[in-house]
C-alpha cells in the first residue's frame, strides 16, 4: 500500500472533524454543471447534520448504524438533476448508497458500471506502471526520508530495469543508487 492511499484513508474517517475551519477558504469559481464536487461548508454541515452516520433507514424504521466508510449522496442523483447544497446531499454507507443506487437504476445498469469502473481502474494502473518507474519507486524513497530530486535520479536510474521486474527489485536498485562508494585505503 503506497504512503498516499494510507492518508487517503485517513481522510475517508471522518472528513468532518478535519474540514472544519474558524475561517473557511472562499470557492474559487463555479464548479460545473453536473459536476460531483461538494463544497466543504456543504460536508461539513451535512456530516454534522447526520452526525457522522449513514442516514438510510430500514422498512421496520431502524436507522443503520455505520460510521464508517461513509460516502456523500446525493438524494436527487446527479444524473437527475441533483446538486450539492445542504439539502441535496445525505451521508450513506458505501452498502447502502449502493443499495439505492440499484433501486433508483437497477441492478443490472449498477453491476455495468461497477465492471467498467474496475477495467478503468486496471487499464489505469497498467498506463501508470508502463509510463515509468518513478510512479512506483518515488513515493517509497520519499517515505524513507530521501529528498525529492533524489528520489526522481534514482527513480531515473532504474527505467532500464526489465519490464517485468518487481516494485520491490526496483526499489531495490533506486536505493542501491545511494550506497557511498566504497574507498580503498592503503595502511602503510
Amino acid at each position: 500500500m503506497s504512503p498516499r492511499s494510507l492518508a487517503g484513508r485517513w481522510w475517508r474517517s471522518s472528513p468532518g472533524s478535519r474540514s472544519a475551519s474558524s475561517r473557511p477558504r472562499l470557492r474559487q469559481g463555479r464548479p460545473a454543471a453536473g459536476a460531483r464536487y461538494i463544497p466543504a461548508h456543504v460536508r461539513r454541515a451535512v456530516w454534522q447534520r447526520d452526525q457522522g452516520r449513514c442516514t438510510f433507514v430500514s422498512e421496520s424504521g431502524r436507522r443503520c448504524e455505520a460510521r464508517t466508510r461513509l460516502e456523500f449522496d446525493h438524494v436527487t442523483e446527479v444524473a437527475r438533476g441533483g446538486e450539492a447544497t445542504v439539502g441535496g446531499i445525505r451521508l450513506r454507507c458505501r452498502a447502502h448508497n449502493q443499495y439505492q443506487a440499484e433501486q433508483t437504476f437497477g441492478a443490472g445498469f449498477m453491476r455495468r458500471k461497477r465492471e467498467a469502473a474496475q477495467g478503468e481502474a486496471k487499464a489505469k494502473a497498467t498506463r501508470d506502471v508502463r509510463e515509468g518507474d518513478d510512479k512506483d519507486v518515488t513515493p517509497w524513497l520519499r517515505e524513507l526520508g530521501y529528498r525529492a530530486d533524489q528520489a526522481r535520479w534514482a527513480a531515473e536510474q532504474c527505467r532500464n530495469l526489465p519490464a517485468e521486474a518487481t516494485l520491490e527489485d526496483r526499489v531495490r536498485a533506486a536505493l542501491s543508487m545511494f550506497r557511498p562508494r566504497t574507498v580503498r585505503v592503503c595502511h602503510g
